[in-house]
């Protein structure tokens, strides 16, 4: 069973770019313990305007906080 909540979505304009932010939290049962789990991960995707569509910028697409460690992924 598990659940994933996304909320404080805001997107920052500037010219031809955008900056997606977001809190996703996923609550699940960890199948070994059984203990109730709860991990929240604060995102930020990075988009360009071009040709008319917005696209994923940049070598690191998705920029992931975790416990005030980055992590990239892309």
């Amino acid at each position: 069973d598990l659940r994933i909540q996304i909320r404080d979505v805001r997107v920052t304009l500037a010219t031809n770019t955008a900056t997606v932010t977001l809190r996703r939290t996923d609550q699940f049962i960890d199948q070994l313990s059984g203990r109730a789990v709860e991990k929240s991960v604060h995102v930020a995707i990075l988009l360009e305007q071009r040709a008319g569509s917005w696209r994923l910028t940049g070598p690191d697409q998705v920029i992931a906080v975790l416990s005030g460690e980055a992590v990239h992924s892309g």
